[in-house]
């Protein structure tokens, strides 16, 4: 179960339109979730010993390494947040009205699977041997605090599998740092945050797409162009928005939410009861949670 705390109206918005809101990483209220997170990779960038690290070094100037930065902070993402307890005091108390809300419960292995059932539906593919599962659109990522070295060495990695080195030529070889580089900073867009938000505990639905009209957009759109249709995602494209809808009507039922939570100070429950039943979430419990049992 994946948990998600919000006032009472947002959650009757998602409840009315059966769609989970996707924020812009522009309109979170760390201001500074992008910047610190290219940060802290370019941090660890100078401080690893990674063989694929010193390359990319050893390639670049210093000044295209950090017009690669901006470049990646351009690209907008969109993601929806969530926990993995219901107890968290610092969500309840910052997100869910000072303890006056809600909070959904998700069942996430049917979200996730929903997902990838309309991507293996809609997905175009560039060959027999394409597979789009190793490219999904809407990810599942556990959000690391503060200089996670490590983290920046596995997807820096992941990186070199995807555009690897293939030979010696010296113009190839900086060509193909600039863009190991690039996806090591998208990998890691959206999942790397200051240690100052380590209470929050995070979990996040990412979904990427940039709205420039590079290589890396025209290819994603080119592929998902259906998906993105089938999951209320394509009115966006032309231009970045503050947030968007991920549609999630055909599974939006009483198995997908089977609890929503709400402590001592919610004030509307014979309100919150009806909003469920008119959204056919009838099954659905309401959960009374004890705040002093909290942390």
């Amino acid at each position: 179960m994946l948990y998600h705390y919000t006032n009472f109206d947002a959650f009757k918005n998602i409840l009315a339109t059966k769609s989970l809101w996707l924020v812009s990483s522009l309109e979170m209220s760390d201001r500074t979730d992008r910047i610190y997170g290219n940060l802290i990779c370019l941090t660890s960038l100078l401080k690893s010993d990674k063989e694929s690290a010193i390359a990319i070094k050893d390639n670049l100037e210093i000044s295209e390494i950090l017009n690669l930065n901006v470049e990646t902070l351009d690209a907008d993402f969109y993601s929806a947040s969530f926990c993995e307890r219901n107890d968290n005091t610092f969500l309840w108390n910052n997100y869910a009205s000072k303890f006056k809300g809600v909070c959904f419960g998700f069942d996430e292995v049917l979200f996730l699977d929903y997902i990838k059932k309309i991507t293996k539906e809609h997905y175009d593919k560039l060959d027999d041997s394409d597979e789009p599962d190793d490219y999904p659109c809407i990810e599942k990522r556990k959000v690391e605090y503060g200089n996670p070295i490590p983290l920046f060495d596995k997807a820096l990695s992941n990186a070199t599998n995807i555009w690897p080195f293939k030979n010696d030529d010296a113009f190839y070889e900086k060509e193909c740092s600039k863009v190991q580089l690039k996806i090591a900073l998208m990998i890691l867009a959206g999942v790397v945050k200051s240690e100052d938000f380590e209470k929050e505990e995070e979990i996040r639905f990412l979904f990427r797409h940039n709205t420039k009209s590079d290589f890396f957009g025209e290819f994603k759109k080119i592929r998902y162009g259906e998906v993105f249709k089938n999951l209320g995602l394509t009115d966006f494209i032309k231009e970045p928005k503050k947030h968007v809808a991920l549609n999630i009507e055909n599974i939006f039922n009483s198995k997908l939410i089977p609890n929503v939570f709400i402590t001592k100070d919610f004030q509307y429950r014979n309100e919150l009861k009806c909003c469920l039943i008119d959204a056919g979430l009838s099954e659905t419990k309401i959960v009374l949670i004890d705040s002093n049992k909290m942390h």
